[in-house]
């Protein structure tokens, strides 16, 4: 497939992103403080999460995820509560062929059943004490409803002693 290029929705003539997950800023002509011409140049960076970012500044400085601005020039408006999903799970595979629009628990299903990629798939069924976990919270940490009622059990207890004892 062919890299094809095209403007980055809200920032046409400035910016453009490719097909293939790559942003760059367009040649411009700048007057001041002297005439002179800008050259474009590729952009890329990368978040504390792994997904690629980039800065874009036409008078305001804003930052955007890559996959986002590949989705919308490639697939269009996302519907009300979509986000974009990487089809094979892949943070940094910003290819237009690699994303779609779905929702929050499409994209955390996704990563859960398919890609193994979920932070708390890789602790188990069962909690350190023995426990099956229950529900997999949306903080990504697995949860299991007896530790948890054993330590609200043991945070009741121990207020309740220390109010008993002072009075």
């Amino acid at each position: 497939m062919d890299e094809i290029w095209k403007p980055v929705v809200g920032y046409e003539g400035y910016y453009e992103v490719s097909s293939w997950g790559a942003v760059r800023s367009l040649d411009r002509r700048v007057e001041l403080p002297y005439p002179r011409t800008i050259p474009g140049r590729m952009l890329k960076s990368r978040d504390s999460h792994g997904y690629m970012k980039v800065r874009l500044n036409t008078g305001v400085q804003r930052s955007f995820f890559v996959h986002r601005l590949v989705a919308r020039a490639f697939l269009g408006e996302p519907l009300d509560g979509q986000e974009v999903c990487h089809n094979n799970g892949i943070k940094s595979d910003n290819r237009s062929e690699n994303l779609r629009w779905g929702t929050r628990v499409e994209n955390m299903a996704d990563h859960l059943i398919h890609h193994g990629s979920y932070p708390g798939v890789a602790k188990g069924t069962h909690c350190s004490f023995g426990h099956p976990y229950k529900q997999i919270r949306t903080t990504g940490r697995n949860y299991c409803p007896e530790c948890d009622k054993a330590r609200q059990r043991s945070r009741y207890a121990a207020r309740k002693a220390t109010t008993t004892s002072v009075a």
